[in-house]
C-alpha cells in the first residue's frame, strides 16, 4: 500500500514528495521542500476544502437524500407490511 499511497500523494494529488533516503539530511531537505512549496500548500487547502468543507457537506447531503428516497421506494413497493383483504 505504501507505494500506491506514495504515488497518489506525489504524482496524482501533488501534495507530497518522494524521499529517496532516510538519513537526517534527506528528511530535512524534503521537509523544507514541502513547507516552502506554495503551490503544494494551495493544493492542500483546496483538497481540505473538498474533503471537509462545503463540497463534502453537499455530497453527503446528496447521498443521504438518495438513500432516503430509495428507502421510501422500497417501503412503498415492498409487500412487507401490506395486508391482503380476506
Amino acid at each position: 500500500d505504501q507505494f500506491v499511497n506514495c504515488n497518489y500523494f506525489v504524482k496524482i494529488w501533488r501534495i507530497g514528495v518522494r524521499i529517496s533516503g532516510f538519513g537526517l539530511k534527506d528528511v530535512e531537505e524534503n521537509v523544507k521542500r514541502v513547507m516552502e512549496d506554495d503551490e503544494m500548500k494551495q493544493r492542500l487547502i483546496k483538497l481540505n476544502d473538498n474533503i471537509m468543507g462545503k463540497v463534502a457537506c453537499s455530497a453527503a447531503r446528496s447521498n443521504m437524500t438518495y438513500f432516503t428516497d430509495d428507502l421510501r421506494k422500497v417501503a412503498v413497493e415492498s409487500p412487507i407490511g401490506k395486508t391482503s383483504a380476506t
